[in-house]
């Protein structure tokens, strides 16, 4: 971590430091848009659930065609 905090700005970055800084901003972005993701979709379910056993229309923005 040293030699990457020390090193001049001038010069070109290498494969490897790209390589992982591609990892660490691919793991943050899956680690925090993934549950969020999920989240929808799952109040996506309910919402279809619900508002068809009940004879509903859906709230919901992706209404489907019955």
């Amino acid at each position: 971590m040293k030699k990457i905090q020390e090193k001049d700005l001038a010069t070109e970055t290498t494969i490897f430091e790209r390589f992982i800084s591609g990892a660490i901003a691919g793991f943050l972005s899956q680690t925090v848009i993934y549950p969020l993701d999920v989240t929808v979709i799952v109040s996506y379910v309910i919402d279809f659930l619900l508002c068809s056993n009940l004879g509903l229309e859906s709230t919901l923005m992706f209404k489907t065609n019955r």
